[in-house]
């Protein structure tokens, strides 16, 4: 069934151009459709990194932040929304947009808006054990100084984040 969902297909502008299904997007570089990365961060800056479950075709038994792909007609809010509730099960009120980067892999190319979502140690995350295997609360400079086995796009954002100052990157 999820092969048949439709995903936008964009430009080198970001603009939508046509629609394919996720099948298509998966085995074709040659189009390039939008996917929200995102994690979670903690009142004293720790981020939510996680572990794959070994059943993915895309980094099974990584660590990653987390990521949804965009259903045709999505905005990257909309989608950064629905990604958090359906990974984690939990509704997100504050968020901050780090940036998008474009992934060229071999099998599909991906546009990927990345966000940090603000944490309460009140809620309760929700996942599928499957697809989640374990969760870590890490600043960004203990994962990079970690030995975990890091998925490519999440090497890629912690080297953007790493760029940041990370004080500022924490809520009040």
């Amino acid at each position: 069934m999820e092969k048949y969902e439709l995903f936008d297909i964009v430009n080198e502008n970001d603009e939508v151009i046509g629609q394919a299904t996720r099948e298509e997007c998966h085995s074709n570089p040659n189009i390039t459709h939008r996917t929200v990365g995102f994690t979670l961060i903690k009142s004293d800056g720790k981020l939510l990194i996680t572990k794959r479950g070994l059943g993915k075709r895309f980094d099974p038994g990584k660590y990653i932040f987390l990521g949804e792909h965009m259903i045709a007609g999505e905005n990257y809010e909309q989608g950064v929304i629905r990604g958090a509730k359906e990974e984690i099960g939990i509704d997100i009120k504050e968020y901050k947009d780090i940036g998008t980067y474009k992934f060229n892999l071999p099998e599909q190319t991906e546009l990927v808006h990345f966000f940090l979502i603000k944490f309460d140690d009140k809620q309760n995350l929700k996942y599928d054990s499957s697809e989640i295997l374990e969760e870590y609360w890490m600043t960004p400079e203990e994962i990079l100084k970690s030995s975990l086995d890091l998925g490519g796009m999440t090497k890629t954002w912690l080297e953007i984040l790493s760029k940041t100052d990370f004080e500022s990157l924490k809520w009040q």
